[in-house]
């Protein structure tokens, strides 16, 4: 099975386009998290349009500029933790999580150097997977996102849908950029189910296309139930 997360998920995409006979004689299933098959629309960042533009436009001389000085760029982070982890909380996340969770993720994003991080904006901005997505004909696909996802917003994941007969779309409630660390358990749980659908198909002889395309909205319960939990005991 190859399961693959935003930049990951576009991997998976191109391995399949660049390698059809390796999916179709290993590959049992597929399972697009939280990703796009390309457009302008990934960086926007969810800021529109317009801003898209700009950010598209501006922002890898800007990065080019900032790798120059990323020690003083460093200690800046520190002494403004607080916007930090604000923004690393309203781009990856829809719900409430944990500080040490924000503090991870902002960890994995500012761990990327930015001369990095502009080299790829124009790859990212110029990247068209569509006819990538044909290489996923027949394979049990599932294509997971989170409703509140600013990066790769569920139109994304319908435009790969559209191209992949008889994938599975999963949008989860409270849910955003960064799925598997917000709700876990549900990630996991829809991951095991992808596997027993495949396995199925295989043991029944049931091609994978000729399924009907399948659309569910998920909510992450235990979450729910815990977060309200935490509340109740907070204010006793």
């Amino acid at each position: 099975m190859l399961v693959g997360h935003s930049m990951g998920g576009m991997s998976v995409m191109s391995f399949a386009g660049a390698h059809p006979d390796v999916v179709r004689d290993r590959v049992l299933a597929v399972a697009l998290v939280s990703t796009s098959p390309g457009g302008h629309e990934v960086t926007e960042f969810g800021l529109g349009p317009l801003a898209g533009r700009v950010v598209g436009t501006v922002g890898p001389g800007l990065l080019t500029r900032l790798s120059r000085h990323a020690g003083p760029i460093g200690l800046l982070r520190k002494m403004g933790k607080g916007v930090q982890d604000l923004a690393v909380a309203r781009w990856a996340f829809d719900s409430p999580v944990s500080p040490g969770l924000v503090d991870l993720v902002a960890e994995m994003i500012f761990a990327t150097p930015f001369d990095v991080m502009a080299a790829f904006l124009p790859d990212i901005d110029a990247l068209d997977l569509i006819p990538s997505l044909g290489a996923l004909t027949g394979v049990e696909v599932l294509v997971m996102n989170g409703a509140g996802d600013l990066i790769t917003p569920p139109s994304h994941s319908v435009e790969i849908v559209r191209h992949v007969p008889g994938a599975e779309h999963v949008v989860v409630e409270d849910a955003g950029h960064i799925l598997m660390l917000e709700h876990p358990d549900l990630v996991t749980e829809q991951l095991l189910a992808l596997v027993r659908r495949a396995q199925r198909a295989v043991a029944e002889g049931v091609p994978v296309g000729s399924k009907p395309r399948v659309r569910r909205t998920v909510q992450d319960i235990s979450k729910k139930r815990r977060a309200s939990r935490a509340r109740r005991e907070a204010a006793s």
